[in-house]
Order: structure tokens, then sequence, then C-alpha cells
């Protein structure tokens, strides 16, 4: 989507990845590049400047917004603040500052053990929520209801960490206190805020989105909660430049940073505010990055709705077919497939676990939901169990 923003433009974009095998769409438009090396980003960057005028650096991508950041300063461009957004990528510092802001939240502590997790069983009490300490779309992030499902996670993380790091005691990972309520975002960019979503989550113990609604009905008391306890986040952790998705959890009136995150929302929230609003925030994002003046006109006034379609077990993926669906979709209404037949399907607990996904558009809220609902349930697929050597299935 911000390759044909671009594009459009008159610009050419180009795709820097460490593995360009993974971006088709972006066909002859990469460069193959370590993007964990903010030194190497710099000097291919240079090198693609020396052919070219560079007119503008950014990322989509949580993992790369700080690298992006740096190498748009590097180059006299318009970017994020280096320091905050690098900062706020550390969910560990997130806590720290916004629990001095006196800013709700739940309590967290950093550990780099099972056994240290495991000690926070007394003063927090049990469900806890282990996660990552740098991380994304609820990669790594799980309930634990006892000191066994503490342990098991705690040592998957550490793996986590030791893959992207090499070094799991450097930065340990989180664990939190459970927050019930409601669970929303707040999409705000250069500070100001864009509108609220809804967010509908999959059983425990993980934490996967299984689909949006925007915008978010709510009684103005719980509005004004979630909004005023997101712009103090954002002030509170110097984040005015872009795009800006804060996760919260609403309960008896009570608003609770679950997390701040310095980039755009995923889950194609962008896309239901498009269809619901008018407003394109891909578009706007790369006008922002280019310098040019930033101006939100709201144009539709609708409620736009996604659902996600998720597997039922392991397996392989032998039949996969939305035909019927298609034929009800109305104007502006979508459905999309990410998995292809044949391909193997393995649960995460995660967004990588989405096959694809329905969005419905309607005048009021319940209508666009129920639309959403209905053309996610007319997608047919069937997932073969795979068996092993022993004739069980897996």
């Amino acid at each position: 989507m911000f390759l044909a923003a671009a594009a459009k433009r008159g610009l050419e974009p180009i795709v820097m990845a460490r593995d360009p095998n993974r971006y088709s769409f972006a066909h002859e438009h990469v460069y193959r590049v370590d993007t964990t090396d903010t030194g190497r980003l710099i000097e291919a960057c240079r090198n693609i400047h020396r052919s070219g005028r560079i007119e503008a650096i950014l990322s989509s991508s949580e993992y790369y917004v700080a690298h992006a950041a740096l190498c748009a300063r590097t180059f006299g461009l318009p970017g994020a603040d280096v320091d905050a957004v690098t900062k706020c990528r550390d969910k560990a510092y997130q806590r720290e500052m916004l629990s001095r802001a006196g800013i709700s939240g739940p309590e967290y502590i950093v550990v780099n053990s099972a056994k240290e997790a495991v000690e926070y069983t007394k003063p927090f009490g049990v469900p806890l929520v282990l996660k990552p300490r740098f991380g994304s779309g609820s990669i790594g992030v799980r309930l634990c209801h006892n000191e066994q499902d503490i342990t098991n996670q705690a040592n998957q993380l550490l793996s986590l960490s030791e893959q992207i790091d090499k070094n799991p005691k450097a930065g340990g990972f989180i664990v939190e206190s459970y927050l019930d309520g409601d669970e929303y975002s707040v999409e705000i960019f250069d500070g100001q805020v864009i509108g609220v979503t809804r967010k509908h989550l999959g059983k425990h113990p993980h934490f996967i989105e299984t689909g949006h609604d925007y915008p978010a009905t709510l009684s103005k008391p719980d509005m004004t909660a979630l909004v005023d306890t997101t712009l103090r986040a954002t002030e509170t952790l110097g984040l005015d430049f872009g795009p800006v998705h804060v996760e919260l959890r609403l309960a008896k009136g009570k608003a609770s940073i679950i997390e701040v995150n310095p980039r755009l929302a995923g889950g194609f929230i962008p896309k239901l505010i498009t269809k619901a609003a008018g407003i394109d925030l891909i578009e706007k994002t790369l006008d922002r990055a280019l310098g040019k003046r930033i101006v939100m006109h709201k144009r539709n006034h609708r409620w736009a709705s996604i659902r996600f379609l998720l597997p039922t077990h392991n397996g392989r993926l032998v039949r996969l077919n939305s035909n019927r669906a298609q034929t009800l979709l109305s104007h502006d209404e979508e459905i999309e497939m990410y998995a292809a037949p044949d391909s193997r399907i393995q649960i995460h607990g995660d967004f990588r676990d989405r096959m694809g996904h329905a969005i419905g558009i309607g005048d009021n809220p319940q209508t666009a939901a129920r639309q959403a609902d209905s053309l996610l349930a007319m997608i047919d697929f069937d997932i073969e169990a795979e068996q092993t050597k022993d004739g069980k299935t897996k």
C-alpha cells in the first residue's frame, strides 16, 4: 500500500530488505541489505542517493521505525524523534515512564529467568502476562495461570530473545499483572486523535486480534477516558510525529495503557479508517515523511468492521474458497485471502495465524459488524491434519 501511494505521486519506491523474496509485490524495487544494521542501512541509502535524490525514508514495521528515523535524520529528511522512538520500542522503558507520570497500566517487572518470573506470582498473583521486551504482533505474549505455564513461556521468551539479540540476558522479558476489560486502540497522527477502534480478541492464553470495529461506539465518559489517557501517554513519551497506535483496556470507566506503538496500526485498521471516514493514513504517513502539510478531512460517516479467518488446527490447507461470500459484497466491502491452497498451516497464537479477512460496511455499527461476520462465515476451508510416521495425528 505504501509502494502504491508512492508510485501514484510519481516517486520510485524502493524496499530495503534483508530477504527480498519475502516481498514479491516489490518486484524490481528491492535493495538487499541487513536491515538490523543501521550502519549498513545508511551506507545503502548513500548508494541509492547517488543515482537519484531520496525524498523520504520510512518504515511501516515497528521493528524498523527507529532505523528509518535515524536514516531520515542522517539525510536531513522529516522523521520521528530518533531518541523518543528508540526508547518507546523498549516496553520496559514505556512502563517506567508511564508509571512515573501516574498513567494507569499493569504492574510489571523485567526479569531474566523463569525462576525470577515465578517469584512474582507472590506479589502480583495469577494470572500473569509474559511478553517480549521488544516485540510486535502479539508474538510471544501469553497469559499464564500457574507456575508451570510461567516456566514454559519464560523459556520460550528467552529462546526468542536469543534468536533476535543473540544474547538472552541482554534485555530479559516482561512480567505483567493481567488487566481485565474490553480492549480498544486510539489512532494518533501528529499528536491529534484520529479515532478509536474496538478490538476483538481470541481465546486465552493468547491475545490474537480476531477483528476490529471502527469507529468504536462508546459513551462520552468512556471515550474521554480513552482519549485523555492516550494523549497523556504520547506526550509523556515524546511521540508527536506522524502515526502512533495506542492499545488500552477499559474497565469500569478506567482506561489503562497496554502498549504504545510508534507506528501505524496493524490489522488493516488504516483501511477501516479509510472506508469509514475517508482518511487514508497510508497516504498521510507518506506525505508526512515527504514534508508535506497534513490536512485531515473526514469525508465519510460510516462504520467498518473486519473479521479475520483463523485455522481450527494445524495441517495442510487443502481447500480455501470465498466464492459464495464474494457474491454478497456491496460497495467498498472486501474479502482477501493470504493463505494459499496446499500450504502448511501452523497455529502460533498471534497475527501469523490469520488466513484472510472480510470487511463489512454499514450506516451503523451493528450493520457493519453483522456483515463482516456473515461474510467470514461463508468462506469455506478444509485443513487436513498431518500424520506422523506412526500414524498419529499431529
